[in-house]
Parts: C-alpha cells; sequence; structure tokens
C-alpha cells in the first residue's frame, strides 16, 4: 500500500534527489534549495515526490520538480502527492499560495482541473498557482 506524507528530513530528501538524478542524471538540480518533498512510499522505498522551496517572496511555496519512479507511472500517485501538500500547505497558515513555472500543457491541464490551479501569466508563461490558505 502506498502511502504519502510531506516531509523536511535529510535522508528522505537526499533519496528523492538520489532517485531523481538516476533517471535524469543530465537534469539540473538546484538541492541546496529544495528543502520540502511531498513523497510517496511503498514500504520502505520512496517511489514519487514532489521537491519544493520556499520562494524569496513570504508565503508561496514553489515546486521545483517531482518524479515517480517507472515503476510506478500511471498509478494516480502524482495527484495523491499534490493533495498532500496542498493539506500540509492548508495547515501552515505562514504559506498560502503554491507555485510552479513553465509547464507543459497536458500537466497544466490536468493540474487546473484536478487542483484548481489557477494560470497566472503575469507571473510568467506556463505559470500556475494554488491558493492554499493563510493569508
Amino acid at each position: 500500500m502506498i502511502k504519502y506524507n510531506v516531509t523536511t528530513d535529510k535522508n528522505e530528501c537526499l533519496e528523492c534527489r538520489t532517485l531523481f538524478k538516476q533517471y535524469f542524471p543530465k537534469a539540473f538540480l538546484e538541492t541546496k534549495y529544495v528543502k520540502i518533498y511531498s513523497i510517496a512510499k511503498d514500504g520502505d522505498k520512496i517511489v514519487g515526490c514532489i521537491g519544493m522551496k520556499l520562494s524569496k517572496e513570504p508565503g508561496i511555496i514553489v515546486v521545483h520538480y517531482m518524479f515517480i519512479h517507472p515503476d510506478y507511472r500511471n498509478k494516480n500517485i502524482r495527484p495523491k502527492m499534490f493533495k498532500e501538500a496542498i493539506k500540509h500547505f492548508k495547515k501552515d497558515k505562514k504559506i498560502y499560495l503554491m507555485r510552479t513555472y513553465s509547464v507543459p500543457d497536458k500537466f497544466k491541464q490536468n493540474m487546473i482541473k484536478n487542483h484548481k490551479f489557477n494560470e497566472n501569466n503575469l507571473v510568467g508563461l506556463g505559470t500556475i498557482e494554488l491558493y492554499v490558505g493563510g493569508k
């Protein structure tokens, strides 16, 4: 059974980054800034993660990257990781907005439809945002 949670645990964060780099070795990964992960675990094995960082703008969390292990794709894991992150940030009154940049059209459409993200072309091309509470 797959379980979902949001973590800042250094070992779990390192495991997420290692997993991502294993499948995308040439990807640019700003690991020193990404400190919050929404993860999916099958037993003790991390099978998916969404790496997030606090924005320089107060109250905003930025989705930096996400990854689902190839053996676990098409199993509805990504939406559940996002739901867990949204639930986590709704409890945190200091965070009021989740943002992601330059996303592919199909992904953007899914995020708008399934998670009520709003397209915000004022912030940047392909930017989508979700108000999660707080302010």
